[in-house]
């Protein structure tokens, strides 16, 4: 449930030449920050856009970096180095085609914002689905306005409302899938419950129903919470359980706003 695999363009990793080290700035340090925001890895909350893009090696950026080794399993972290990583990361923007429409962070902005994303399934490309009805579906089924808008704001950040969208390209196959980007045995056990429902797995209520019958799901479902932005930072940190799960659930909380329907 790391990234998700969004079209961008024109997009390119620059560093310098020699070491890569803590504390270093520069505008290729953003495009680092910006290339694992696109892969879903915060880099924290400094910057003009509150989002970690602030152009400097610090420790959330490394740690991004670290965690993004461990992901594409690297090796030992003590035998590689981070212009090693940052080489590997310039492949998996490109691989994934994250190269064709970042120039900065606001077209990243512009990007995620129409939801410009592909889908790459057996089932072929997937559109996305409206929140409201996703909202109205959570609430008809039984769950709180704080419970459905938690999700959604998770929803967002993981797949963009694509119920189709494919993430976290490992040996040349894709990982994570859905609304919530469900991983490996995850995601296998989603498409065994719709085959079960005579479903497809990229059906958005399937995955909203697969979601809450798991048991990190039934245990969101029996909470009662009292704000959305404690249900938001619950099934952040123990549903999606994503890298820098503190940082990622406060981060979140921002997208509720969207999502406070009547």
């Amino acid at each position: 449930m790391k990234y998700q695999e969004i079209v961008l363009e024109n997009f390119e990793i620059t560093a310098p030449q020699g070491q890569i080290a803590s504390g270093q700035k520069g505008s290729w340090v953003a495009d680092i920050q910006t290339a694992l925001i696109a892969l879903n890895y915060s880099v924290g909350n400094t910057g003009p856009k509150k989002d970690g893009v602030d152009g400097i090696m610090g420790p959330l950026t490394i740690g991004a970096l670290r965690k993004f080794a461990v992901d594409q399993e690297l090796g030992d972290e003590s035998e590689i180095s981070l212009n090693e990583i940052v080489l590997v990361l310039d492949d998996v923007v490109r691989e994934t085609g994250l190269n064709k429409q970042l120039k900065s962070q606001d077209s990243f902005d512009n990007v995620t914002s129409q939801n410009n994303v592909t889908s790459q399934d057996a089932g072929g490309s997937v559109g996305k689905v409206s929140p409201k009805e996703i909202y109205n579906y959570i609430r008809q089924i039984g769950l709180s306005k704080f419970h459905a808008m938690g999700m959604l704001a998770n929803i967002q950040a993981e797949s963009s409302f694509n119920p189709g969208v494919m993430g976290d390209k490992m040996n040349g196959e894709y990982t994570s899938g859905g609304l919530f980007q469900h991983h490996k045995t995850r995601l296998t056990k989603l498409k065994e419950f719709a085959e079960r429902q005579g479903t497809q797995w990229t059906d958005w209520k399937t995955q909203v129903d697969f979601a809450l019958s798991e048991s990190e799901g039934k245990q969101y479902a029996s909470m009662n919470f009292k704000s959305a932005a404690d249900a938001s930072i619950w099934f952040t940190k123990y549903f999606e359980r994503p890298a820098n799960a503190e940082q990622q659930a406060a981060n979140r909380v921002g997208n509720l706003k969207n999502y406070d329907y009547a």
